[in-house]
């Protein structure tokens, strides 16, 4: 009976486990996953070498020259595997890269042939080339024209008719210097640690660089950010949204180390629109910090 019920109860606390995981009721302690780890290994390794068999037979004539420090040495093994294995996902895990974007190269437009002549001899465009005669224009009015403000990517048109202009705008790069992340990373390195989730929320294509970037910062920071399916962290069933320009949630951005935070963004120009309350997916709140990476703004 007893046999059954250690089964049954096992069985159903591996359940109840599986299930707790897949409701995110343990996705604020991801940093304690190795060390949980290394104490059910260090636990495994202590119920070995107390075992009757490693004890009497074949460790027996060891155990009576040891005498009473064997328990000692059973302390010290069990540390030993403890800090061992829970310090081994750091060293085994790698920092992600970004990778380089290769541009494209630049079409080289087809050279044109000068006509020949009748006697296969090339003639001189120059030559060809008759200058109009300029027309006489009537004077214009004087126009007088005050202080003219011009915002990014306007275009600024002053007297004339029938005149056009094309703008070709582009949004600067959002992805920082080597100076402002390295500003950053020991602005970081200064803060309380806070639970920190980055998701990729955008469709431009600078959204992954700067997503990889800030996770690289704030990692090299001694943070553990959840950067998803980057540094073995992933939540399952959270459904990001695509935004535009980034998005910064927090249950307060005026107070403690989230104020902290706020600054260290600003000064680096990464330009997040702050928001007093904590992001919600699908019934998941993956953390005290969640920074949204979305689409470039125009």
């Amino acid at each position: 009976m007893r046999n059954v019920v250690f089964l049954l109860a096992g069985t159903l606390g591996s359940v109840a486990f599986q299930m707790s995981v897949d409701a995110g009721y343990v996705r604020d302690y991801a940093w304690a996953v190795p060390w949980v780890w290394a104490l059910c290994v260090a636990l495994w390794a202590l119920w070995l070498v107390t075992h009757d068999k490693v004890r009497n037979q074949w460790l027996r004539s060891f155990h009576d020259r040891a005498g009473r420090w064997v328990i000692a040495l059973r302390i010290a093994l069990f540390v030993m595997v403890f800090f061992c294995v829970g310090s081994l996902p750091g060293w085994i895990l790698k920092k992600p890269v970004a990778s380089t974007i290769p541009k494209a190269a630049p079409q080289q437009e087809p050279q044109q042939s000068k006509p020949e002549g009748k006697n296969g001899d090339k003639k001189d465009s120059k030559k060809q080339v008759t200058k109009p005669k300029p027309k006489a224009e009537k004077p214009s009015p004087d126009i007088s024209v005050g202080s003219i403000s011009q915002g990014p990517c306007g275009n600024v048109q002053v007297g004339g008719s029938n005149n056009t202009a094309t703008t070709n705008c582009v949004s600067p790069s959002r992805v920082l210097t080597a100076e402002k992340a390295k500003q950053l990373t020991r602005d970081f390195a200064q803060i309380p640690h806070l639970n920190t989730s980055i998701f990729p929320a955008g469709i431009s294509d600078d959204v992954q660089p700067v997503f990889l970037q800030l996770c690289n910062i704030i990692m090299d920071s001694s943070w553990h950010p959840n950067c998803q399916g980057l540094n073995g962290t992933s939540i399952g069933g959270i459904k990001i949204p695509v935004i535009e320009g980034m998005q910064c949630f927090s249950s307060s951005w005026n107070t403690g180390a989230q104020a902290l935070v706020k600054s260290a963004l600003d000064n680096a120009g990464f330009g997040c629109n702050y928001i007093d309350h904590r992001f919600t997916a699908n019934g998941i709140t993956p953390g005290e910090i969640v920074i949204l990476i979305g689409t470039r703004s125009p």
